[in-house]
């Protein structure tokens, strides 16, 4: 038996800059931040940069940099963060709400059916 290669087929995506063609093999290297770049992208983001211009500087999905906003990932860099942000921006420092990320919009799960067999229909 031998093993099925799957071919697998460049798309293309608009970019800033363009057009260009992602192979969704990349899809495989995409791995979560370091905790340098969590700690980075914390500052980043009270410093009031916006999440667009993130994915353009690490090219990565959206998804990602609210992984570590959400401290869903690398945990514990939040406050690391703060205290070389308190150096490097002490003004800024002051005003800024340090407090992991929480969502806007509620995902509301209906709950589940209550399974019911056929002879309920006769009685």
């Amino acid at each position: 038996m031998t093993a099925k290669s799957t071919q697998l087929i460049p798309r293309q995506i608009k970019s800033a800059d363009g057009w260009h063609f992602w192979n969704p093999s990349e899809l495989y290297k995409m791995a979560y931040f370091s905790d340098e770049d969590a700690i980075e992208i914390w500052k980043a983001k009270w410093r009031g940069e916006g999440v667009q211009s993130l994915v353009e500087r690490y090219k990565e999905s959206p998804f990602r940099f609210y992984e570590v906003w959400t401290e869903a990932k690398n945990p514990g860099t939040r406050l690391i963060a703060f205290e070389q942000f308190k150096h490097e921006a002490p003004h800024l420092a002051l005003h800024v709400d340090t407090s992991p990320h929480t969502p806007k919009r509620k995902v509301i799960v209906p709950p589940a059916a209550k399974p019911s067999s056929q002879l309920d229909m006769f009685g």
